[in-house]
């Protein structure tokens, strides 16, 4: 999955069940088993008669599945800034210093790691076991959408602000502003993703309009 994730495995790319096979050093059964998760996942398909492929990202899928999972954080975020718990807080925090380091190493993997530990944290937070697994579910699909959206520096250091704006209304144990800031930050993530495959693929994406709180940068 790793590879599909970071662009080692580029869409369209046919995927070989002996080759992985023999590059893990493993029997064919398992792999065809894992090949069925991505499928299910949404990462490959299966191309009758020839086997499966990476699959394409397309604005239409990434707006989609990043509005469902902005949903979900905004709700999170309101729900941690409801608990209090100075201790998750310093721990999201520590998650954002270290995302913070990453940025300025340039180091886009690292980058993506801290962004995935950050919104995980929120949403544990809610304690909702259903929620949280249908939103580790959904974000196996949703990391490709990350590697597209934070290819450039400028989006990098801005999605570190927003991270940053809502951990303060956490820390402030403002509910309503925390689930205003998460949902945006998330708005901002669509625009960066959207844009980007919009010009790819000759798309007409709308990009979602950001609220009073503040512009995308």
């Amino acid at each position: 999955m790793n590879e599909i994730v970071t662009g080692k495995l580029r869409e369209g790319e046919r995927i070989v069940e002996s080759e992985l096979a023999k590059t893990y050093g493993i029997s064919r059964p398992p792999v065809r088993e894992a090949l069925m998760m991505l499928e299910l996942d949404g990462l490959i398909k299966l191309i009758p008669y020839k086997g499966f492929e990476v699959t394409t990202i397309t604005g239409r899928d990434a707006r989609e599945s990043l509005e469902m999972k902005g949903l979900i954080e905004g709700y999170a975020a309101r729900a941690c800034a409801l608990r209090k718990e100075t201790e998750l807080v310093d721990r999201i925090g520590r998650v954002l210093d270290t995302m913070e380091r990453r940025v300025a190493d340039g180091n886009l993997q690292g980058i993506l790691e801290e962004n995935f530990n950050f919104h995980l944290l929120i949403v544990k937070s809610a304690r909702n076991e259903k929620l949280l697994r249908f939103y580790e579910s959904l974000t196996i699909s949703i990391r490709r959408f990350y590697a597209v959206g934070l290819t450039k520096e400028r989006s990098w250091k801005s999605s570190l602000i927003e991270h940053r704006r809502v951990l303060d209304a956490i820390r402030a144990g403002d509910p309503e502003l925390a689930e205003k800031t998460a949902r945006r930050h998330a708005r901002c993530t669509i625009g960066r993703v959207t844009e980007q495959l919009k010009q790819r693929e000759g798309d007409d994406v709308a990009i979602p309009a950001i609220d009073a709180l503040g512009e995308c940068q």
